[in-house]
């Protein structure tokens, strides 16, 4: 890297002043070794320059992001163009570009916002396979995510893992969990259309704050498909669309709401001619997660935390002693440490076919 060339011609001058400091002779002396070094640290630099290209330096007026321990950058694009896996970028201000983070399986990258925002205009955040994306710091994270399907979300993980410390504003669909999927976001969600979280194929989402979902017809604040599929939710579930869903559950998947839940048509389980509707009274007698008011269509599942007794929906309602704040607490931890009914097509195809 340029940064090996600015330490080695540093080291190279403080030794020629010490020697100065013993007189001519021994400056005469050492000079052909010296000579020496200073040709092989300047190759070495050289090359290390050529391959990664970044320097240690100090910001300048207009840079907005830096790689720990190297150059700063007028765009967090640029930025993103020469960190590699394991480097952290700091943000040095908000982030008003159309840009893509992107991270490549098998690869680590992490953002420190520093308490700045990000809006990453038409683009989104996609984590592929064996990738880990880390953004800490907090700030509002902000996408529009354009396209079809449940891939154009605002924050995508196939595969990978991604802890986000932040709040989500998307354009559509907020997150999208496949394969295997891990996903913290420590903060809120407010999609404007789709889904607020999709999470299938043994994806596990966790999400410490509240969810407020503009999607219309046929969306949900939530939305698990299959077995393994779980979303787990900290705050409160809120649908605005007239025709919204709270939480939507099919082929086993499941989902922990340790808040309330608003939206004209509050839980579905199932699709298509099969698919059962649940309004905010119709849990089940027994419930399988002590503390929870459970929906279930016998496959799959919604849970909802049961409220203080005459508290209202928010936050406050929720009940936090005993038996039932010992399995909400070690069910986020759990997750932690893993570190509308009748349309015309159907909502698990709709899913199945954007991969």
């Amino acid at each position: 890297m340029k940064r090996s060339k600015i330490r080695a011609i540093s080291l190279l001058m403080a030794a020629i002043m010490a020697f100065s400091m013993l007189g001519v002779a021994p400056l005469m002396v050492f000079a052909d070794e010296a000579e020496k070094v200073a040709v092989e640290a300047v190759e070495v630099a050289g090359e290390e320059a050529e391959s990664e290209g970044d320097e240690l330096v100090d910001p300048l007026a207009g840079d907005v992001a830096q790689i720990v321990g190297g150059a700063a950058y007028t765009t967090l694009d640029e930025a993103l163009s020469w960190a590699v896996s394991g480097d952290t970028i700091n943000l040095l201000a908000d982030i008003n570009e159309d840009t893509l983070i992107y991270v490549l399986p098998g690869e680590t990258l992490t953002i420190n916002t520093s308490g700045f925002d990000m809006n990453l205009g038409t683009q989104q955040v996609i984590v592929n396979t064996g990738a880990t994306l880390n953004i800490i710091g907090g700030g509002t994270l902000s996408v529009v995510a354009g396209g079809a399907g449940s891939k154009a979300a605002g924050i995508v993980v196939d595969g990978g893992k991604a802890t986000i410390n932040a709040d989500i504003v998307s354009g559509n669909h907020g997150v999208s969990a496949y394969r295997g999927a891990v996903v913290i976001i420590n903060g809120s969600i407010n999609n404007a259309a789709g889904d607020g979280v999709i999470a299938f194929d043994v994806a596990d989402v966790f999400v410490a704050g509240n969810i407020t979902s503009g999607g219309g017809a046929g969306f949900a604040g939530a939305y698990a498909l299959g077995v393994g599929a779980q979303i787990v939710i900290g705050g409160n579930i809120v649908a605005t669309h007239p025709e919204g869903v709270g939480a939507w559950v099919d082929e086993g998947g499941e989902i922990i709401v340790n808040g309330s839940i608003t939206a004209a048509i509050y839980i579905i389980t199932g699709d298509g001619p099969t698919s059962q509707l649940f309004g905010s009274g119709d849990y089940q007698p027994t419930s399988s997660l002590d503390g929870y008011l459970e929906f279930t269509d016998g496959v799959s599942f919604v849970w909802v935390l049961i409220p203080v007794p005459g508290a209202g929906t928010g936050g406050d309602g929720i009940a936090a002693t005993g038996d039932t704040a010992f399995y909400g607490l070690a069910l986020l931890f759990s997750l932690l440490a893993l570190g509308a009914l009748g349309l015309a097509m159907s909502r698990k195809l709709r899913v199945k076919e954007s991969l």
